[in-house]
């Protein structure tokens, strides 16, 4: 599972470098109009650079796999709203490549979680 996995990466993270990690978007990620109608789930796997700003460098944002069109454009959408705490080396803010899979859930509400 994905969160297994960011946990292994976060265990071997050493003193001198951190991972970045997401903080509060500018916007909310919304949940497709269509995909809410029709009350189906999905999920998003994308990856990226967060820049030394804590923002998703422009042109990095790459799908790696989606359940459904509808789903892959929200998340493309939300892109430049994404926040980071960026990723440390020796103190220093420095870029990342990141991974994270984005869950569209439809229970009695829809829900979205991102694991990254």
């Amino acid at each position: 599972a994905p969160g297994d996995l960011i946990a292994a990466l976060r265990r071997r993270e050493g003193s001198g470098w951190h991972s970045a990690v997401a903080v509060n978007p500018d916007a909310p990620l919304r949940y497709p109009r269509a995909m809410s109608a029709l009350r189906t789930s999905g999920a998003v796997v994308a990856q990226y650079v967060v820049g030394e700003t804590g923002k998703v460098r422009a042109g990095s944002w790459r799908p790696i796999e989606s359940t459904n069109a509808e789903f892959l454009g929200a998340l493309r959408a939300h892109v430049p709203a994404m926040r980071y705490q960026p990723a440390q080396l020796d103190g220093q803010p420095v870029c990342e490549l990141v991974r994270n899979e984005v869950k569209f859930d439809w229970a009695p509400v829809p829900v979205i979680s991102i694991f990254n």
